[in-house]
């Protein structure tokens, strides 16, 4: 394996996988014949809900991602006669409950080194509102403290760190 994946930018290969592992979407490297989850990241973990530790070794069917397996059949159809799927929308299944979200799916096949087999590797995001809905119910869970750079400003509206609000 290469030291560096891009002489002109010095990235080396624990920097790429520190980036991916923290990307915000939801990126697994699965094995196409059967699904088997090869790799999942952080994204992964906080959109499905499941640890990456948890989703490695068991397959896409094991944890019921696909809403539709229809859907599913249709990509792996196309992945084995094409090698990608532009950013199609499906629904996927977060976590054992069985809530529902509505992805761009983003798939890309090649040959791993992993396992020997052909093994997409998958970017899955959540479309626009379900992204505004998770951030909202984020900031709400966050305790509420004052910012003391808008205690002058005599509100109690002023709890973010990166601006000033105002009660106006």
């Amino acid at each position: 394996m290469p030291e560096k994946l891009s002489p002109q930018q010095g990235l080396k290969i624990e920097e790429f996988t520190q980036n991916l592992y923290s990307c915000p979407y939801a990126i697994l490297i699965t094995r196409l014949s059967d699904g088997l989850i090869l790799y999942a990241n952080r994204g992964f973990e906080e959109i499905f809900g499941y640890p990456s530790s948890e989703a490695a070794g068991k397959t896409i069917l094991d944890l019921r991602l696909w809403v539709k397996d229809a859907d599913r059949q249709q990509v792996v159809s196309e992945l084995s006669t094409t090698g990608e799927v532009q950013s199609k929308k499906y629904q996927f299944r977060k976590n054992s409950e069985g809530e529902e979200l509505t992805g761009l799916f983003s798939p890309k096949s090649s040959t791993s080194k992993m396992s020997g087999s052909s093994s997409p590797a998958s970017a899955i995001s959540p479309c626009a509102s379900q992204m505004i809905r998770r951030s909202l119910a984020w900031r709400a869970s966050r305790p509420k403290t004052p910012n003391p750079s808008c205690a002058s400003a005599g509100t109690d509206a002023c709890f973010s760190p990166t601006r000033r609000l105002s009660s106006s």
